[in-house]
């Protein structure tokens, strides 16, 4: 590698891009044609999220060299991000017939296959996310040296089944335990401490861990987030569409009774935790939800709890929300939040554990999506077969929630007409 190319995949390391595309200039001003600096081009076009430009660059460097790994991985990212799928995993595809083992190329396969429906092909390729980051994945439990469950008889055995990653994503394939526990074995569950009051009042029996201890007596282990995968699951299996967790109805009713009269109770969020590297493209401004308040027989209440509070008490009184106390960070707040749940008639969310818990509990609840939403929710969709009682609304330009919020308004009306 020359010292010019170096300097810029430095550059583009250190996320310095505008210095990185004036470098190339002037490199391409000076030296001969050079398929690597295109390449570099078109990362950083990629990298600034310009998917255009970043296409047309990357498709001149396979056309001079159609084995190029680097560019058919970034090409296929190009294609992603403007939509075409089908080319996005053809070029993948291509990329991993060369270096069948290029696990970055095997993790983008994986969401690209989860994004268009094939959602065991992608759980298959999402296996690679232990080797790749196994500190962010978290599963719930130490290296006891279990056993690894693959599929084997565990009637009358004792399994670990360790949750991973957020507490939505925990919340989501929490529905996969009954699975397990239908085979006759006895589950021993490691999750988030904030999910095990819910998780015993929807019944569970077994073991709960925030992390299983190594010592713990087991036949096996699984990530739980895997069990599909394992079982095989049919797409009926998969999307039953029966709520998993469970509710204190008597809790609910005393809610019910002191919600303020309207025609239609709203419970909102609108920030997920800081600490998620995305949290700033999923997260909504609280003064978003303008364009919902001051509707006539709509009474909108707070589901939010820790992060975005410092919102709350900017808008609070010009909104119009309403304030529930005990929605804190204690382990049990999930159970509280829960309860007040399903006592209203809708939750309105982005893409958080909020969205996750409303349709795990089987909560009519929109949810609102960035352009850029995760590949579970798939393209395109107002329904997802996760959730029966969910309908998604999408921005159609990034970082733009008026228009998400301006399509709920409409909606609500809708509603109202309705009742």
């Amino acid at each position: 590698m020359t010292e010019a190319l170096e300097k810029v995949w430095l550059l583009i390391e250190a996320a310095e891009l505008d210095v990185a595309l004036v470098e190339l200039e002037s490199q391409d001003a000076t030296l001969p044609p050079c398929l690597e600096r295109r390449t570099q081009r078109g990362i950083i076009y990629l990298q600034m999220g310009n998917a255009l430009d970043a296409m047309t660059c990357l498709q001149e460097v396979l056309e001079g060299a159609p084995d190029n790994i680097r560019a058919l991985v970034m090409y296929s990212d190009a294609c992603d991000l403007l939509g075409e799928r089908d080319e996005a995993l053809r070029n993948l595809n291509l990329a991993l017939e060369l270096e069948p083992s290029l696990d970055v190329a095997i993790l983008r396969r994986a969401e690209l296959k989860i994004r268009m429906g094939n959602l065991l092909g992608g759980l298959e390729d999402y296996k690679v996310r232990h080797k790749l980051f196994p500190a962010r994945v978290g599963l719930a439990m130490e290296a006891g040296g279990w056993p690894e469950w693959q599929g084997q008889c565990i009637a009358g055995k004792r399994i670990v089944l360790a949750g991973e990653q957020g507490l939505g994503d925990t919340v989501q394939i929490m529905r996969f335990v009954r699975f397990v526990e239908a085979l006759g074995a006895c589950v021993i569950l490691g999750l988030h401490l904030g999910l095990h009051a819910i998780c015993r009042q929807s019944g569970f029996k077994g073991d709960l861990y925030s992390i299983v201890p190594a010592d713990v007596d087991a036949d096996y282990q699984a990530a739980l987030m895997d069990v599909p995968l394992i079982l095989k699951l049919t797409d009926g299996e998969l999307w039953a569409g029966e709520a998993y967790l469970s509710p204190d109805f008597a809790k609910v009713m005393r809610h019910r009774k002191m919600l303020r009269p309207a025609r239609l109770r709203i419970g909102i969020a609108w920030q997920g935790s800081q600490s998620f590297a995305g949290d700033s493209t999923r997260s909504i401004p609280l003064s978003a939800f303008k364009a919902i308040s001051g509707i006539s027989g709509v009474a909108l209440y707070s589901l939010q709890a820790v992060d975005g509070l410092d919102q709350l008490t900017q808008m609070q009184s010009q909104l119009g929300i309403h304030v529930f106390s005990g929605l804190d960070a204690a382990p049990a707040s999930f159970l509280e939040s829960a309860d007040l749940m399903v006592a209203f008639d809708l939750i309105i969310t982005p893409d958080t554990a909020v969205g996750h818990v409303a349709g795990a509990l089987g909560c009519p609840a929109w949810l609102a999506l960035s352009r850029r939403s995760d590949a579970r929710w798939r393209d395109g969709q107002t329904e997802t077969p996760w959730y029966p009682r969910h309908r998604l609304f999408r921005q159609s330009i990034d970082g733009d929630w008026t228009g998400v919020l301006r399509d709920m308004r409409a909606s609500i009306y809708s509603m109202l007409d309705a009742k």
